[in-house]
């Protein structure tokens, strides 16, 4: 997981993606995105289903956060953007294959 999360990391910067240095957690790495306005990571872990496979996943996945309580700050826009840049350039390594995007319904509640 860690390779992926320095090859995603040098490759979202090349997309002009303002990233941080990637760091390990316990389920997987995390690549921190510079946002101001609220906090926006890619998260980097292995997807149980295949013995190769790796989930990566954008935070926040809801289209508002909340700060002081009060203020709704919309999400999707800056979300969009790292969700194409990603997408462009998970495609674009010859490496990886079979990839699949859910929803976050879609994961959470996987068909039997």
């Amino acid at each position: 997981m860690k390779e992926l999360a320095t090859v995603l990391f040098e490759q979202l910067k090349q997309e002009g993606i303002q990233v941080r240095a990637p760091f390990s957690e316990d389920w997987g790495w995390t690549i921190p995105i510079c946002n101001d306005a609220f906090p926006i990571w890619i998260g980097c872990g292995h997807c149980e289903e295949y013995v190769d496979g790796f989930l990566c996943f954008i935070e926040p996945r809801k289209p508002y956060v909340r700060k002081f309580l009060f203020k709704k700050i919309p999400t999707a826009q800056e979300v969009e953007t790292i969700q194409k840049a990603l997408s462009k350039v998970l495609a674009q390594n010859e490496e990886i294959y079979n990839i699949k995007w859910w929803t976050e319904y879609d994961f959470n509640h996987p068909s039997i």
